[in-house]
């Protein structure tokens, strides 16, 4: 959407061939190379010292930019950023991350060395659907699908190796593609606050299941329409059971039905 003259397509274009060109890989004006701030100098090369840089870069790049970069100050994170409850989460490696990108995009197949739970190296062909964050666990994972059609869920932290292929079986494609327009459609619960207690804030309700896509509706008791995916409903049962009797489900009936099974699991426990 054009919302001023500055982002239209012709001010844009008038904008590159009148100011800037390109000559090899040197980026200049009229006024000449641009220049960049001692602030930016100072900000690159603090960004080197990061894990992701590392990832990100090749041994030679960051050589040469630190080389570049040698007579430039650090900037001091510390005077800027105040770290509150950062989890613990590993940085994948971004070249193979590129990799499974790039094979979903073209409908390509990857070929993958993971490591188990069990610690076993396993290397095997098949072709990416998705990638996926756990909530729960705070765990990247790539989804894909396997030549036997099974799907596979795997911690992008324990991937050794990726490489693209073309698969011979266009019919595993057209089934990872499937899948992928499939996922779109979340599942649709509805729960009810039923507060015991009188001073029960409701605040704290409404908070537990932000991580959802939700809708209160204007109903008597309070509900509340939660969206979520197959594969989040532990976790939704998981935020429900934080209530115990002060919160309804009030459809569908496979999530009651669900949280009866752990109820009665739970109650074996005792038994």
């Amino acid at each position: 959407m054009i919302i001023s003259k500055y982002n239209s397509p012709l001010f844009l274009e008038k904008l590159h061939k009148d100011y800037l060109y390109k000559h090899g890989e040197l980026l200049s004006v009229e006024a000449g190379p641009y220049l960049p701030t001692q602030a930016e100098l100072s900000w690159l090369k603090s960004f080197l010292t990061t894990d992701i840089a590392t990832s990100l870069l090749s041994e030679t790049t960051s050589q040469k930019l630190e080389v570049l970069l040698k007579d430039s100050p650090k900037l001091e994170w510390e005077n800027y950023l105040t770290k509150k409850q950062v989890p613990h989460t590993s940085i994948p490696n971004v070249s193979y991350l590129y990799l499974i990108k790039q094979a979903i995009r073209e409908n390509n197949g990857i070929h993958l060395t993971y490591e188990t739970k069990s610690g076993k190296i396993l290397s095997e062909e098949g072709c990416p659907i998705e990638f996926v964050y756990n909530i729960a666990k705070k765990r990247w994972y790539i989804k894909w699908l396997k030549e036997n059609d099974s799907v596979m869920t795997t911690p992008l932290d324990l991937i050794k190796e990726v490489n693209n292929m073309k698969l011979e079986d266009s019919t595993l494609i057209e089934k990872a593609e499937n899948y992928r327009w499939n996922r779109g459609k979340f599942k649709k619960a509805v729960v009810e606050w039923r507060p015991q207690q009188s001073n029960m804030d409701i605040h704290r309700f409404l908070h537990a299941f932000s991580a959802f896509k939700t809708f209160l509706q204007d109903s008597e008791p309070i509900a509340m329409e939660i969206h979520y995916q197959k594969e989040e409903e532990h976790f939704l049962l998981s935020k429900i059971r934080q209530f115990g009797p002060h919160v309804f489900i009030q459809s569908p009936v496979s999530l009651q039905k669900a949280m009866l099974e752990t109820a009665k699991r739970a109650i074996s426990n005792y038994e």
